[in-house]
């Protein structure tokens, strides 16, 4: 007997001439014509059958338009079709299957998934695929897979990738003679994600023409180029140096370091007039999870997302009574609200105690932003919206931060840095990790001269204090996991320059005429 193909009840219910039965050179159909075949390759076609249609010839070469003979028996046993030949058909969920009978020869299996791989499948026990003959399959797609990792390799080590993959350039320099070891390569994204083994690896490089192997002494197996590796593009030419700020000598600046202490540099350019600084916090644990708490449950968020619909972060931009400048980001305007009562005790811990200031200094606005994940973030940007006037003259911007660390990287803007397209100076990058509870500051002509990023992904856990044990024996395990995976940040900032439309911008604090739209 040759080989039986089956699909699910559900499907014979929506469309019955999916189940054919094969037997010697022979193929039958149960009822009518539109279905799909499966070719008896894994391979799902387009089939047009008739009504006692016939066909002969080789079962391995089936061709969908060819003829089938209608078999009109058909029972349901358990969930299960039998069919005239007395075999108990397989069920499946959403595909058609392929049972091998006694002829080894014609002998087809069950379709191999096309998703397990290094033994294990990543749809789990949904895929109904067979996993226990894939090597049915398996010398093709075993050469196709080797043939994968061998490209991989090449491309990595080619020019084309050397001209700005500085990790490459790095192990090439660094190794004696270009030699770079195999197990280099097995913590490299692709390479992991193919789950290959440096045994795999060396097979697949025996191949390359454009790579050397070196399989000896055995376990420091290496390869190399057969040329030298070309020189690295520069990011960008020398960083210029700016002209024409004023020295601290001839206009003084007062830093927030100048009213508390503690405060650790991040960028402390004289030149550029620009400084940033962060100071990390000993607040107890629990006053800073009341505080995130506080503010997820408060805040009024609105929703940014990006020009492809991603969500980025949500945010919400109170200001001092009496003002009405929208906050705009990009084609988003973010409408105002008073500073809320719940605020102030946040204000006064963050402001008071830790920055210094007095309460007639504080800012009298705060922007506040929520990113869900480490997939939300913010991009290379500068805070130089007209209200603060960030580029005209000095500004000072303090930011506080709870819930989950994230990487803060600060860059000189280069001479093409735009609104919505910036560009850095990325020999000047630094960055610092901000984790729950502490502060960060820039000042001067800081947003004149320098961008800033909340990059993607969360950084390592902030530390715990003491009772950080207690307070999340307190919290449910939602809680808990939202205020290790969420990061909420304030920023205070001056309005100093208030919209037309805003009565803090008329002199005798009368509306305008015209609203806003």
């Amino acid at each position: 007997m040759g080989s039986i193909l089956t699909c699910s009840r559900w499907a014979l219910a929506q469309d019955p001439t999916l189940l054919v039965a094969v037997s010697g050179t022979m193929a039958t159909v149960p009822v009518n014509p539109k279905p799909f075949l499966n070719d008896l390759t894994g391979k799902l076609v387009l089939c047009k059958l008739k009504w006692g249609m016939e066909y002969k010839g080789s079962l391995k070469s089936i061709d969908p338009y060819m003829n089938l003979q209608l078999l009109n028996t058909e029972e349901w046993v358990d969930g299960s079709f039998r069919g005239n030949l007395g075999e108990v058909f397989i069920r499946c969920n959403n595909v058609l299957y392929i049972r091998g009978m006694a002829d080894e020869e014609s002998d087809m299996l069950i379709p191999p998934c096309h998703y397990f791989q290094m033994g294990c499948c990543t749809k789990g026990a949904a895929c109904k695929f067979s996993h226990s003959h894939v090597a049915s399959r398996s010398r093709q797609e075993d050469a196709l897979r080797m043939e994968a990792l061998r490209l991989q390799v090449e491309y990595y080590l080619s020019d084309e990738n050397l001209l700005t993959d500085n990790f490459f350039q790095d192990l090439i320099h660094s190794s004696e003679g270009g030699w770079i070891a195999i197990e280099s390569f097995l913590g490299c994204p692709r390479i992991h994600q193919l789950r290959a083994t440096a045994t795999e690896l060396i097979a697949a490089l025996r191949w390359s023409k454009q790579l050397r192997l070196r399989e000896w002494p055995q376990g420091k197996e290496a390869v190399c180029r057969t040329s030298p590796p070309p020189k690295p593009k520069v990011h960008a030419t020398t960083v210029p140096v700016p002209a024409g700020e004023d020295t601290l000598e001839f206009r003084p600046l007062k830093l927030l370091r100048d009213f508390t202490a503690g405060w650790q540099a991040v960028v402390e350019d004289v030149d550029r007039r620009s400084f940033c600084f962060v100071k990390r916090t000993s607040a107890p644990e629990d006053v800073l999870r009341q505080e995130f708490d506080l503010l997820l449950s408060s805040g009024h968020w609105q929703t940014l997302t990006s020009k492809t619909g991603a969500v980025t972060r949500s945010t919400a931009w109170y200001v001092s009574p009496g003002c009405c400048c929208r906050y705009v980001y990009g084609d988003t305007a973010v409408l105002p609200r008073d500073k809320p009562r719940w605020l102030a005790d946040v204000e006064a811990r963050v402001l008071g105690e830790l920055c210094g200031l007095r309460e007639d200094e504080w800012p009298n606005s705060v922007n506040m932003n929520l990113y869900e994940d480490e997939s939300q973030n913010v991009g290379w940007h500068s805070d130089d919206e007209g209200l603060f006037r960030g580029c005209q003259a000095d500004c000072r911007i303090i930011s506080a931060s709870w819930g989950a660390s994230r990487r803060f990287e600060v860059a000189v803007k280069d001479r093409n840095h735009v609104s919505g397209k910036p560009s850095v100076f990325y020999d000047t990058l630094n960055s610092v990790t901000l984790n729950s509870g502490d502060l960060c500051t820039m000042e001067g002509l800081f947003q004149k001269h320098f961008s800033h990023q909340v990059a993607k992904g969360n950084s390592v856990e902030s530390p715990k204090s003491s009772d950080s044990t207690n307070s999340e024996s307190m919290a449910s395990p939602e809680e808990t996991s939202r205020y290790r995976s969420a990061r909420i940040n304030l920023t205070w900032r001056y309005i100093v320059s208030h919209r037309s439309y805003c009565r803090r911008s008329r002199p005798d604090g009368e509306s305008p005429r015209l609203q806003p739209p």
